[in-house]
């Protein structure tokens, strides 16, 4: 069964949409600023100013939002 396969932070990221972002979430979040020319302080200046203190406010719900945003800004 692939659900048994799956581990906590996959059925965790898929069932709540206002569960916060998982570890490998956040990792993505990073490597897809890093492509986009970004540090990691850059990143996280661009998280404050929409309001996020930490990549762990970050909601399931929000996540592709917040990816796009520091892809394009």
């Amino acid at each position: 069964d692939e659900t048994v396969s799956k581990s906590f932070d996959e059925i965790k990221a898929t069932d709540n949409d206002d569960a916060p972002v998982t570890t490998k979430q956040i990792k993505r979040l990073y490597a897809i600023g890093n492509e986009a020319g970004r540090n990691v302080e850059q990143i996280k200046q661009l998280l404050a100013s929409k309001g996020y203190t930490s990549t762990k406010d970050i909601k399931q719900k929000d996540y592709d939002e917040v990816c796009k945003m520091v892809a394009e800004s």
